[in-house]
C-alpha cells in the first residue's frame, strides 16, 4: 500500500511541476476546466446529441466515452458538482 500511495503522489508531484511549468496553478480546481471537460460536463448534465448541418455531422459530444459523466451525474445526484460549481458551463 505504502508504494501505492508514493506512485500516487510522485505523479502528483509530476503533474504540479508541469503545471507551474506551464503558468497554472494547480491548486485551483478551475484549472482542470480545460480541454475536454466541458464536454464531459455537457454529457454529465444534457446527455449526448449530435448536431447535423446539410445531411453531414458537425459537431456533438458522442465520441466521449461516458465513464466519467457518469460519475459526474452520480455526484451531482448528492448534492455534488465538478469543481464546487453551482451549475455546470457547457460549449457554445
Amino acid at each position: 500500500m505504502a508504494a501505492i500511495l508514493a506512485a500516487f503522489l510522485g505523479a502528483q508531484l509530476v503533474i504540479a511541476t508541469g503545471a507551474r511549468m506551464a503558468g497554472v496553478d494547480p491548486l485551483r480546481a478551475a484549472s482542470y476546466a480545460r480541454w475536454d471537460s466541458h464536454n464531459y460536463i455537457s454529457i454529465a448534465t444534457r446527455g449526448y446529441y449530435v448536431e447535423i448541418e446539410g445531411g453531414r455531422v458537425v459537431g456533438g459530444n458522442v465520441a466521449w466515452f461516458p465513464g466519467y459523466s457518469l460519475a459526474v451525474s452520480a455526484l451531482a445526484s448528492r448534492r455534488l458538482t465538478p469543481a464546487g460549481r453551482s451549475s455546470a458551463r457547457s460549449l457554445p
